[in-house]
């Protein structure tokens, strides 16, 4: 395509392991999250907030792929397909409407992720 390309794959964890949107195991990592605070001291709310605000301002600048990865890649392993086919299409649909603009992320990042579920991807 005659450009030179930098692929960045960045997870900002709101907690040590999610297994499923609203359960976690470990440590909560938000209070960890002091780096990805770009706009002062509001609060971990506003940390992830600002820091879509950066992802998206990049992606509309550069060009960029913004995607899913769900649960940080363990809710597709101790969910059901059927929940996990829910969460690829909420996560997607969030990920759409974040953007603006009709985008649509054309990849997801799981690492475990079923046959079911990327046929399901395919295909929806």
């Amino acid at each position: 395509m005659g450009n030179w390309f930098f692929p960045l794959s960045n997870v900002v964890r709101v907690n040590q392991v999610e297994v499923a949107r609203n359960q976690a195991e470990g440590v909560a990592g938000g209070a960890h999250h002091v780096r990805v605070q770009l706009a002062g001291a509001h609060g971990r709310a506003a940390n992830y907030r600002d820091l879509r605000r950066v992802v998206v301002s990049c992606q509309k600048e550069y060009g960029g792929e913004i995607t899913l990865i769900p649960g940080g890649c363990f809710a597709t392993m101790y969910n059901s397909r059927d929940q996990v086919n829910r969460d690829l299409h909420d996560g997607l649909r969030l990920v759409s409407e974040m953007v603006g603009g009709d985008y649509r992320p054309r990849s997801v990042i799981a690492g475990f992720l079923s046959a079911t579920n990327l046929s399901y991807l395919a295909e929806h």
